[in-house]
């Protein structure tokens, strides 16, 4: 679990049995109690075994803290205890909505969570399984203008390009001289393929040069400058579904501890291993319409 230093946060565990009374403490992990012993849990649903606690206050200095549970008063005399990684302190990047394949609420209602207690897991959860999947198919699914350069030899008749969904400007630096004096214009100096990628919701991914134009690249490093929209117009539906599918796995992760297994005294937990591509996030990826160069349509 991460948490900001000071925060207000919620716990919930799945102890395995109900009507029990249960308390909890913040360790130090270097022998000493931060934040003593409380108590204060609800059983919900009821007689469900699963119990939380709102309106815990995490450590106020960051570093990585122990959550220990209980049901024994504390004495580990009877009853059983388990344990939970808390980081305290730890940065989490902006997240950018517009480049989330799952939202927080979606991968919530999928998941059946209506409590507040795991948003900062899940944000993260979210964020990382996103720019996993664009690490994984070396493209984005989601649009940004920018500017980008390329590069193409005096004999060639193409250049690959980033995805690309919307063209704004293609401009030449005819010299070398980093001055983008010349612009070509889609459809008389050139055009880009695939031909149709736009009707099928693909990017186009490669400038190809008209012959008729009679143009040729200029042969400098980064004299052709593209400006536009760049990745996919919209996230296709399989990205999104490999997506949540990998957000909740690390989020099922990263709730329990680092290594995949929530430790409890006296009661079997199944573990959470995760393999190193999801056989269905890959099957998602891997048959990804448009999501590799396509032949001209």
């Amino acid at each position: 679990m991460n948490v900001a230093p000071g925060a207000t946060f919620e716990l919930s565990i799945e102890w395995g049995s109900t009507g029990a009374t249960l308390g909890a403490r913040i360790l130090d992990n270097a022998g000493a109690t931060t934040t003593a012993r409380f108590t204060g849990f609800t059983e919900y649903p009821a007689s469900s075994g699963v119990y939380y606690k709102t309106g815990v206050t995490a450590p106020s200095t960051a570093g990585q803290y122990t959550i220990l549970y209980d049901d024994d008063g504390g004495t580990a005399a009877v009853g059983h205890t388990a344990v939970e990684e808390l980081l305290v302190g730890q940065t989490v990047a902006t997240i950018t909505s517009g480049s989330l394949y799952v939202t927080t609420a979606q991968l919530k209602a999928t998941l059946g969570i209506t409590t507040t207690y795991a948003d900062a897991d899940i944000d993260i959860a979210v964020s990382a399984a996103s720019r996993a999947v664009d690490g994984y198919k070396s493209d984005r699914f989601y649009p940004t203008t920018e500017t980008r350069y390329y590069t193409g030899g005096i004999w060639d008749t193409s250049v690959d390009i980033d995805s690309l969904n919307t063209l704004t400007s293609v401009t030449i630096d005819t010299d070398g001289n980093a001055t983008y004096e010349t612009t070509w214009t889609s459809g008389t100096d050139f055009v880009l393929t695939p031909q149709n990628a736009s009707t099928a919701g693909y990017p186009y991914r490669k400038l190809e040069l008209l012959s008729q134009a009679g143009r040729r690249f200029p042969g400098y490093t980064n004299a052709i400058k593209v400006v536009g929209s760049f990745g996919w117009a919209t996230c296709p539906a399989g990205v999104a579904q490999a997506t949540g599918i990998m957000a909740g796995r690390l989020l099922k992760r990263a709730r329990e501890t680092p290594y995949g297994i929530l430790v409890v005294s006296g009661d079997a937990v199944a573990a959470a291993r995760l393999g190193r591509v999801d056989p269905d996030v890959a099957f998602l990826l891997d048959n990804l319409p448009g999501a590799v160069p396509l032949l001209a349509v």
